[in-house]
């Protein structure tokens, strides 16, 4: 009896899958596949806006580098949909964007915006030379212009930076705005 009762058993393992089980299965991975195909796109625009984040903290920091080793004095213009770095020609006593990679003119994309604040001070510089100077100055002293950076995307996605002057530059943290 004991072996007529095992092999009962055998033969219902054999015998595989219910229909009922394998329909459980699909579902709950039609639903799974749903929530990830949907969250795709966010994926993809997070992934940028994390990489435009990272690429112009690290330009400016490079710039900074670039002015001191140099001796070079570099500015930073934003603009809504772009950015461009400049160099001072101190023989002719202005302002020229600089071409050469990896500070060339940049665009961002559509979908981001920059916005750059910068601290108010006592002191201001001569505006009325030839292409005007650029908001934002890394000088060879190791100074830079106090100044606030926001990069953001839509509602949704939002990151700022900062330097006061003397310091590095550095990412403000959601509870520091």
């Amino acid at each position: 009896m004991n072996k007529r009762l095992r092999s009962i058993q055998a033969q219902r393992w054999l015998k595989g899958f219910t229909l009922i089980e394998l329909m459980i299965v699909l579902f709950i991975v039609s639903i799974m596949s749903g929530i990830g195909i949907a969250n795709l796109p966010r994926f993809a625009q997070t992934g940028d806006f994390d990489q435009e984040t990272r690429r112009i903290k690290l330009l400016l920091d490079l710039a900074r580098e670039e002015s001191l080793s140099q001796a070079v004095e570099f500015g930073f213009k934003p603009s809504r949909d772009s950015y461009a770095f400049f160099v001072y020609n101190e023989f002719e006593q202005n302002w020229a964007e600089y071409q050469l990679a990896p500070f060339q003119k940049r665009s961002i994309p559509e979908s981001m915006q920059l916005d750059l604040e910068i601290e108010k001070s006592a002191f201001a510089l001569d505006t009325k030379n030839k292409g005007g100077v650029p908001p934002l100055l890394l000088l060879s002293s190791g100074e830079i212009t106090p100044f606030t950076l926001t990069l953001s995307q839509g509602r949704e996605l939002s990151r700022s930076m900062r330097s006061d002057g003397y310091g590095d530059i550095v990412w403000l943290q959601e509870d520091d705005e």
